[in-house]
């Protein structure tokens, strides 16, 4: 239990815990000195039992321990750093995360012994030009933060941090290859059904089949891939046909003309982005969508103006352009280009926290109106396949509308080059290791990961990539028994009820709103495990001995298909993704969730396990899809996949305001020393966190004698992840989903059952009062 006591002598002072600065921001209060000292005291209570105040503050050269003064920073640390002497050595894991291998300028020669526990473990920052920032105060929310560092660190106290101390020997041990971005269980099991079907796929090509079958069609494809190894003079050759017509065209409109051609045997969106897909409107048929020019690099590369990434991006581009033949320096002013052209229309477009607001990216544009944006060229080639339903819908209206500011005569040559980078990086993969190691260079500079041709492994994933229908047949009646889709059929059933129940006592809902709600519930489509019917796309196809000309036949079919279905009905019990991937998913415009086949196993799901084990593991996954039915976004679609205001106006404030509540309780949370969760950005994937913990909780209760430990430390299994240090601040800023840790600790701290299962008290860094928990549902 954690101490609750102040410095005797010191108590009237530790009411004024706060000192005033003129130095500080409006409003901003320092810790003084006794302050910091409780803090640690209680903080590192539970690791060292005998701990006095005397250890941790010992005065100033005449003995005065100052304790109502302001505390700077050099003292704070010094203070922290006495109080944990003897920090273990730090993990792989714990490098990717803290600060290490600093020097601090300005760090006095009497602090070095006292701060070097605390720098050897990373858990101290500086600023960027090397400064402690000895003489700067410090708050009690830079102390909490400190604190919260070292429990993390530790790990040995799950009341101070939950997902550490329940992945403490994973985390101790985890490492990354040269080749891996991320490691965690998601990681682990794609990694399982990757070599499943890549043995699956060269079992399949050592054997004899019949020419027109799905088998022989797969050995086809994947000796044509496996035939690159030493590039595709074949495919090249090709290509280079199309990137001489680019570069002989004399107009934009002969350019234009040429891209549309190119583009449909591409089977691309071409330089507009069109795309087919569900009208979020309605939900009702397949429209087309325009999303503008592809790019490389997020938006967050070009608003920190980063350096790295920039020389990244040169050096990528103007290699694929040297292969495509360019001269070296005309590739290297090409690619400059590029990139200012990416850099504008990047800064125009939506951050991405808004492309989850259907207002921000659902515009729709009639034919005409579409077409009377571009001035020095008719876009008639590009858009007549999909000229079909009288409108085109356009998701980012920024981006789109710089996109075509660029599609000017006056911009040909540089289009050019676009064209002709785009038709290179699409087929990159299809050409062989030449053509494979430029994107590798991209990713050791982007992220620090050293990626390697295997010829074997890459042409299975083409394999994968281009004809996984074939592979979905082979996985679920490998790997998934019907009796395991039954079982977690019914699991499903539980929690739709058990989410009914929320629905029923949410306090805060008017009974029209709940009805609604109810029957969103009630009509949600339950794809699980596998679809009943397989199809053969191909039948007729016979693929040949060049990789190019197979993926083209793919890419056709798919254009073919996405152009026809333009108008058409659209299934609500539609797949949005193979049965063997590892992941599952909400559809809003279908009200649909999708439970795939490959999630179906350990450590997610074990059929012989216990059942608070398979609650905590692909329960709460389960019942997170379904609460994504009402978050932030979904709550914007009613039970038929329509747009739809469902609401009252009073419900929907109160919405709302709890879903604020939520953006607030993540926001600024720290996920390293470098990089801080972006609490709008991830709202409804935590929303959906916290209601599929609050839905599987429910079922816990129905349980006889629930062995709720069992549960809890399932979860935080659940969500073990090491990622590479590059990749966190790029997850910080793009990723939709808070970070592992928070996905445990921010979470179960708002549940009374995590209270109760472990004792978690005032003073547990894991506490937090009652009024300060946050749920929406």
């Amino acid at each position: 239990m954690k101490k609750r006591f102040g410095l005797l002598g010191l108590a009237f002072l530790l009411v004024f815990s706060c000192f005033c600065s003129a130095g500080a921001e409006e409003g901003e209060k320092y810790a003084t000195r006794g302050r910091v000292l409780e803090m640690i005291l209680t903080a590192a209570d539970a690791y060292y039992e005998n701990l006095q105040p005397s250890d941790i503050m010992k005065g100033d050269g005449d003995g005065q321990l100052r304790e109502n003064d302001p505390v700077i920073r050099v003292e704070a640390m010094a203070m922290l750093s006495r109080a944990f002497p003897d920090l273990p050595a730090a993990s792989e894991y714990q490098y990717s995360l803290g600060s290490f291998g600093i020097t601090f300028t300005d760090l006095p020669q009497w602090a070095e012994a006292d701060l070097s526990n605390l720098t050897r473990a990373g858990i101290v920052a500086g600023y960027p030009d090397g400064r402690l920032g000895v003489e700067d105060y410090v708050t009690e929310e830079q102390m909490t933060l400190m604190i919260r560092r070292i429990w993390a660190y530790l790990g040995s106290n799950l009341k101070d941090d939950f997902y550490s101390f329940c992945n403490k020997p994973w985390l101790d041990t985890a490492t990354l290859s040269a080749s891996q971005l991320e490691a965690g269980t998601f990681q682990q099991a794609d990694s399982q059904v990757s070599q499943r079907l890549q043995e699956y796929v060269e079992e399949v090509a050592s054997k004899q089949w019949r020419t027109d079958t799905p088998e022989q069609r797969i050995k086809n494809f994947y000796l044509s891939a496996l035939d690159t190894e030493d590039g595709n003079p074949q495919g090249l050759f090709a290509l280079r046909t199309f990137l001489i017509g680019y570069d002989q065209a004399e107009s934009l409109q002969e350019l234009m003309d040429l891209h549309a051609k190119i583009s449909k045997l591409m089977g691309d969106g071409g330089i507009l982005g069109l795309t087919v897909d569900v009208d979020l409107l309605t939900g009702e048929r397949y429209v087309p969508y325009v999303t503008g020019a592809a790019g490389i690099l997020e938006k967050s590369y070009f608003t920190t103006e980063d350096e790295q990434a920039k020389e990244a991006y040169l050096n990528y581009v103007s290699d694929l352009l040297i292969l495509g033949g360019e001269e070296k320096l005309t590739a290297k002013k090409h690619a400059m280009q590029l990139y200012e052209m990416e850099k504008e229309i990047a800064l125009a477009s939506l951050d991405p926290k808004d492309y989850y607001t259907f207002e921000k990216t659902y515009h729709r544009y009639q034919p005409l109106a579409l077409r009377q944006l571009f001035r020095d060229f008719s876009p008639e080639p590009l858009l007549e396949d999909m000229d079909g339903v009288g409108f085109f819908v356009i998701t980012d209206l920024g981006r789109v509308q710089k996109t075509i500011e660029y599609c000017t005569e006056d911009n040909l040559e540089l289009l050019k080059t676009y064209m002709k980078f785009w038709l290179l990086e699409g087929c990159s993969s299809l050409l062989g290791e030449e053509f494979y190691q430029p994107g590798a260079e991209l990713m050791n500079s982007l992220y620090g990961v050293e990626l390697t041709y295997d010829s074997k492994q890459m042409s299975a994933q083409l394999v994968q990539g281009y004809l996984g229908e074939y592979l979905e047949e082979f996985y679920a009646k490998e790997y998934c028994s019907p009796q395991i889709k039954e079982d977690v059929t019914d699991l499903v059933l539980q929690l739709k009820e058990a989410f009914r129940v929320r629905l029923e006592q949410a306090d805060w809902l008017g009974e029209e709103t709940r009805k609604q709600a109810i029957e969103k519930l009630n009509s949600m489509i339950l794809n699980i495990a596998y679809s009943e019917e397989f199809y053969d796309s191909y039948e007729g196809e016979y693929f040949e001995n060049d990789l190019l000309t197979n993926a083209l036949i793919v890419r056709s079919y798919l254009y073919d298909l996405s152009c026809f279905a333009i108008g058409q009905e659209a299934s609500r019990d539609r797949w949005i993704m193979p049965c063997y991937t590892v992941n599952a998913a909400y559809d809003p415009s279908a009200n649909s969730i999708t439970i795939p086949a490959g999630i179906l196993q350990q450590p997610f799901y074990d059929p012989y396990g216990e059942e608070e084990e398979n609650l905590g593991g692909i329960g709460t996954i389960i019942a997170h899809e379904i609460t994504h039915a009402f978050d932030d976004s979904g709550a914007q679609y009613d039970k038929t996949g329509r747009y739809d205001n469902w609401w009252t106006k009073e419900d929907l404030q109160a919405f709302q305001q709890k879903c604020t509540q939520v953006e607030e309780f993540y926001d600024g949370w720290e996920i390293s020393n470098y990089a801080k969760c972006d609490g709008a950005l991830t709202l409804g994937e935590n929303v959906a966190d916290l209601g599929g913990m609050a839905c599987t909780l429910e079922v816990m209760k129905t349980l006889e004698d629930p062995d709720y430990a069992l549960f809890f430390e399932s979860y935080a299994g659940l969500w073990r992840d090491y990622v590479r240090r590059e990749m966190v601040s790029y997850y910080a800023d793009n990723d939709v989903h808070a970070p592992a840790s928070l996905r445990v600790n921010r979470v179960v701290v708002n549940f009374q059952e995590f209270y109760d299962t472990y004792g978690i008290e005032p003073g547990d860094g894991m506490y937090f009062p009652p009024k300060e928990r946050v749920r929406v549902w």
